[in-house]
């Protein structure tokens, strides 16, 4: 996991890896969201907003995510729906999930939820079966009707491919790719392509290290680009704290004392 700036670009603030793990190739990726989202909570460098492959988008971390506070941007995960027509087409209810239309304008004659938590959209036979779109169309006839049968989970996603085709969505998610220079610096720079080590612990511990000294790398750059910023900081950052300082310097000399002491007098 990696900071990045949206808006223009502050050399003052250098993105930083803030979580990095290390896991068998067996295990899937969509299950390491969330142990990352809940260890950078507990250090107090939780993120806002979270950008996300495919892997990581499934509707369960999705839902996971926004209920610890965080916006997670990511493809829907799964096949695609039918280019032609598809559940993102038609109009729902926001607080019910219920069709209100479908892409053609048709409005359902009924709209119910089964005793599963199941959906059905009931519309007019006749009206469908002449419908251009019908051959392509999700709702199929039935012996009275023509049925749409789905649940709130297809709703969510829906809405979510819905949201895929905007600029909004475009705009946001281009950022992700900004990892992979990361990843390209992180094999290059300092070596993680290549360990010399064996064995799930030492790999983790080797990795880590090597994150750490990227951090350190990007660091010193920032320092190097902007020197006067970096002092101001620091200043800024001693004033604030200039309490704490004041009383870890009177236990220190009141350890040193005593450590003076003992050397002196052999007590």
């Amino acid at each position: 996991m990696e900071t990045y700036q949206e808006e223009k670009q502050d050399y003052t603030k250098p993105d930083l890896i803030t979580y990095i793990e290390v896991e068998q190739a067996h295990k899937h990726d969509e299950n390491a969201l969330q142990p990352a989202i809940d260890n950078t909570q507990e250090r107090g460098y939780g993120p806002e907003e979270l950008q996300g492959d495919t892997l990581y988008g499934s509707d369960e971390n999705v839902r996971e995510a926004s209920s610890k506070g965080v916006e997670l941007i990511a493809p829907v995960k799964g096949p695609t729906e039918s280019p032609a027509v598809g559940l993102k087409d038609f109009e729902f209810e926001d607080d019910t999930g219920f069709i209100t239309c479908c892409p053609e304008g048709n409005k359902p004659q009924r709209v119910k939820r089964t005793r599963k938590k199941n959906i059905n959209a009931r519309f007019n036979k006749e009206v469908c079966s002449a419908c251009l779109r019908y051959d392509t169309c999700p709702v199929k006839s039935g012996k009275k009707a023509a049925y749409l049968r789905y649940n709130d989970k297809h709703v969510r996603l829906a809405r979510r491919r819905a949201y895929e085709e905007t600029k909004e969505f475009l705009d946001k998610h281009r950022w992700r790719a900004g990892i992979e220079a990361t990843n390209s610096h992180l094999k290059s720079d300092v070596g993680a392509g290549c360990l010399r080590v064996r064995g799930m612990t030492n790999v983790r511990f080797a990795i880590v290290l090597k994150a750490l000294g990227l951090n350190i790398i990007r660091c010193a750059n920032t320092i190097a680009a902007c020197p006067l910023s970096f002092l101001s900081s620091i200043w800024t950052l001693i004033t604030q704290n200039l309490g704490r300082l004041t009383i870890h310097y009177s236990i220190l000399s009141i350890y040193l004392s005593k450590n003076r002491y003992l050397f002196l007098f052999g007590y």
